[in-house]
């Protein structure tokens, strides 16, 4: 042990020193390529200061660079105007620049800009509620052909460009996402009014109907099915509550937008089978059951977890509060209270940004991943996993009782500003990290751990929670860290050929060319959408429009989040010559 403490100490030395040459004692210059992300706050001839939340940079343009605004993304892809460097004066743009490291006894120069892209004046592109609207058109329609129109359901292993990835598995269906595309055709339906979302959301719905097992009067989701639908010979010999939570998002936000009563009284059944999860000793759902007995197998898969707790919350409870929708045997409302008070007394540790993953039955530590897809070794935190906890408590914070709810309201707080101290939230580029070290001193930046690339999944978390974490706490850095998310979003994420990229570098470029996998989808892309248009709508007191099926006979105001501080007027409401209803809605601060 006292060898492996010596070898550590003199490799963080060794590493030190390095860290010194490379910026001080170099005796070559060298040039690095990345981006940043910031306000234009001057401009002299060739040469630009840009404000960025990391500091001040001092950038030239030369002969190459590419200059272009940002207009539009809808169903034919990114609009851009040209646009004069003179006139970018306070600008919001990511740049993606080379950066120079002279020696110490050379005059600094300033970083070349190789690209530009502006986001308008202020942020003008991001706080119109219509611009997010007409965006999710281009991001929909990318998972129009993953549908299998032969046997219904949808693919899952996508490539950019919308190529199946070639493999034995290929052709294999999963039903969390057959439910996560009908979600996504949902979300786009509503954002959109386009009727293609619809029917394709349909389409999914049918084969995600067959996508079950009834067992005791019990509707309980498979996981891994055959393309045709049938059970798969390598899928899990358990039920995991990921995988029914997950199925249920499809079918809720199916509902959302059309109030059919036959997806509804589906909905009801499964959420009677969710309870079949539930732990009534100690509280909480279980990870997984056998399907044979239904119940958990003690010591294996008695666990609980992130997936069990947070996910519960967001992909079921969540909307089945705002919809109104609850069983004999499941209440939305006590469920999250019940749920929100595991996660502030065993989620969260005091004295460190990130959340423990997984638990035993009793609430003891459990450090086990083995269903947990999020929990990872002791060694590591999850950024994008952390920042969901905040976000689902902000959420419940309305209806929680009141010393619950005082306690959760400072956990939310704890968790954004701790996650912002450790660096979480880069703010040279605006993106979120993916994973860093558990490991904490107070008000110290944090260690990468893995990678230190950007991934999809962890934008969303901590920027849906930055705009919530502004509207309870009236700080505007939140705010700003919530925007500089949505422009790193638009800027590197959202890819040409349509849909998102899984994971970016620190240089912008996409890691790998796959744009669908096992947890995504067109789930998440539409649903932070659906969201920043919302929350942008709130901020700035402006109108949303949202649509729905022709059948629908629902009460509308249940399609909005409802975060407790405002209300819902509507100002429009008209039906479209296909019968689709248009309903504009405009906040009203309680």
């Amino acid at each position: 042990m006292e060898e492996e403490r010596k070898e550590m100490k003199t490799d963080k030395l060794s590493r030190l020193q390095f860290s010194s040459q490379i910026t001080n004692n170099i005796e070559n210059s060298f040039a690095i390529t990345t981006i940043i992300q910031g306000r234009i706050t001057k401009i002299k001839g060739a040469n630009v200061t840009v404000k960025t939340h990391a500091g001040e940079s001092y950038l030239s343009f030369n002969a190459s660079s590419e200059i272009k605004k940002l207009v539009k993304i809808d169903n034919q892809g990114f609009h851009y105007e040209k646009i004069s460097h003179y006139d970018l004066i306070n600008h919001i743009c990511i740049f993606k620049i080379v950066i120079y490291n002279s020696p110490a006894d050379i005059k600094p120069r300033h970083h070349t800009i190789l690209r530009l892209v502006s986001f308008g004046i202020n942020n003008e592109l991001v706080k119109n509620p219509y611009f997010h609207c007409v965006s999710a058109d281009w991001l929909a329609s990318f998972w129009l052909p993953t549908m299998d129109i032969e046997f219904g359901g949808v693919y899952g292993n996508i490539l950019n460009g919308g190529v199946q990835i070639m493999g034995p598995d290929r052709d294999d269906k999963w039903s969390y996402l057959t439910s996560r595309s009908l979600a996504g055709f949902s979300f786009g339906f509503q954002l959109t009014g386009k009727s293609e979302y619809l029917n394709a959301a349909i389409h999914t719905l049918e084969f995600l109907k067959k996508s079950k097992d009834e067992i005791k009067g019990n509707i309980i989701f498979r996981s891994r099915q055959l393309r045709n639908g049938n059970h798969h010979q390598l899928a899990s010999s358990l039920y995991n509550i990921f995988v029914h939570e997950y199925c249920l998002t499809g079918l809720l936000r199916y509902y959302a937008a059309t109030s059919d009563n036959e997806t509804y009284n589906f909905i009801i059944k499964a959420l009677e089978s969710l309870m079949l999860f539930y732990d009534s000793k100690y509280g909480g759902f279980y990870d997984a059951i056998d399907r044979n007995t239904l119940l958990p197998i003690p010591k294996v898969t008695d666990t609980k977890s992130f997936t069990s707790s947070a996910d519960v919350l967001a992909a079921t409870v969540i909307f089945a509060k705002e919809l109104n929708i609850h069983t004999n045997k499941f209440n939305p409302t006590s469920v999250a209270i019940e749920i929100c008070k595991l996660i502030v007394d065993h989620h969260l540790i005091e004295d460190n940004p990130f959340i423990i993953e997984s638990f035993n039955s009793d609430w003891t530590l459990n450090t086990s991943p083995w269903r947990n897809e999020y929990a990872t070794a002791d060694l590591a935190g999850s950024c994008g996993a952390t920042a969901k906890v905040a976000r689902v408590l902000a959420v419940c914070l309305p209806f929680l009782p009141r010393e619950l709810q005082n306690k959760t309201k400072q956990a939310i707080k704890n968790i954004l500003d701790n996650l912002i101290i450790v660096g979480a939230w880069d703010p040279l580029r605006g993106g979120v990290h993916d994973f860093m070290i558990r490991y904490w001193k107070r008000n110290q930046l944090g260690e990468f751990v893995f990678h230190s690339d950007y991934v999809w999944w962890s934008q969303e978390q901590l920027c849906v929670t930055a705009y919530l974490g502004y509207l309870l706490f009236n700080d505007n850095h939140y705010l700003d860290i919530a925007r500089s998310i949505v422009n790193f979003w638009l800027g590197c994420f959202i890819s040409i050929h349509g849909g998102v990229h899984d994971t970016i570098d620190h240089v912008g470029n996409p890691v790998s060319a796959q744009m669908g996998c096992w947890l995504k989808n067109s789930y998440h892309e539409l649903e932070f959408a659906y969201y920043i248009a919302i929350f942008e709508a709130i901020i700035n007191k402006t109108s949303i429009t949202l649509y729905f099926a022709p059948s629908y006979t629902g009460n509308y105001f249940e399609s909005l989040p409802d975060i407790g501080i405002i209300k819902w007027d509507i100002v429009e409401n008209i039906t479209l010559p296909n019968g689709t209803k248009s309903v504009t809605f405009k906040p009203i601060k309680l």
